[in-house]
């Protein structure tokens, strides 16, 4: 995105400009000339990306696996009311009563 200053440079016919001012006019037109392709290259990747994103999630819909990040998150579920040790001594004492 250009401001009014930039534009202005831009529009500067250099052949009309001293010899003394002529270098810094021309570096400042080459830094917003540089600039502006950065901001285009940085576009056409953030587009690529949104492209892929919508392709992803039209897969998503027709049944195909995403090939996005996976989920990795695991989830445990802990009894915190048994104590440990306590269900080995359970299973000892019916294996005693199961042989008497």
């Amino acid at each position: 995105m250009q401001t009014l200053a930039e534009e202005s440079i831009m529009n500067v016919n250099i052949s009309t400009i001293s010899e003394s001012q002529r270098p810094h006019c021309e570096w400042k037109q080459k830094q917003i000339l540089a600039r502006v392709a950065q901001e285009q290259e940085q576009e056409k990747m953030k587009q690529a990306k949104e492209q892929t994103k919508a392709k992803a999630e039209k897969e998503n819909k027709t049944g195909q696996p995403s090939r996005g990040k996976k989920n990795n998150n695991i989830t445990i579920n802990v009894d915190n009311n048994s104590k440990e040790g306590e269900d080995e001594d359970n299973d000892n004492e019916e294996q005693k009563d199961e042989g008497s």
